[in-house]
């Protein structure tokens, strides 16, 4: 019986021997994000009408009638009356930070607040109205990722406070990262 197993052990440590070892390649320092911490009232995190500001990271649109609402993708909704095609025109901005999807009805404005679905009046706009406001329906829409996907970032760390923005910077890419 030994015969036979001394030989087995024997050969499995040879053919052992040419397997591959994977090695963990060192942290390198990439572009990436880092979480910017403040209170949970932060101004930045507040819904309410801006000056009207340049299209960065347009996303989804919503006509009704001559206005236009197009989505900053995390930031808010422009609000843009195109009742003349040719020489649109830019009337504000709506902050809602965390904002990924937009819809009308009437006078309501529906989207998402990170991951929370609001209503909101806006028919005298500027002056904004939350109607209505549910929790936690877009699960997976929070400020504890970054604006960009397919990126490194510092992991969250809760104790220092709500995320209320990114800011580009060098991080390692030990840390987080976004798919």
């Amino acid at each position: 019986m030994l015969r036979i197993i001394f030989p087995c052990l024997l050969i499995l440590l040879v053919l052992s021997s040419f397997y591959p070892v994977r090695r963990v390649p060192a942290p390198q320092l990439v572009d990436g994000y880092a979480p910017v911490y403040g209170p949970a009232d932060h101004p930045s995190l507040k819904i309410g009408a801006a000056a009207v500001r340049p299209i960065t990271n347009g996303g989804k649109i919503f006509v009704i009638g001559d206005k236009l609402f197009q989505v900053e993708g995390g930031a808010g909704i422009h609000i843009i009356d195109y009742a003349d095609r040719q020489h649109p025109v830019k009337l504000g901005f709506l902050n809602v930070p965390g904002c990924t999807e937009v819809a009308l009805k009437d006078s309501m404005l529906f989207t998402n607040h990170y991951g929370d679905m609001v209503v909101l009046d806006v028919s005298k706009y500027p002056a904004v109205e939350e109607k209505s406001r549910i929790r936690n329906v877009f699960p997976d829409v929070t400020s504890q990722t970054p604006p960009e996907r397919m990126v490194y970032y510092e992991c969250v760390d809760p104790s220092k406070g709500s995320v209320v923005g990114w800011q580009k910077k060098k991080v390692y890419t030990s840390n987080c990262f976004f798919r």
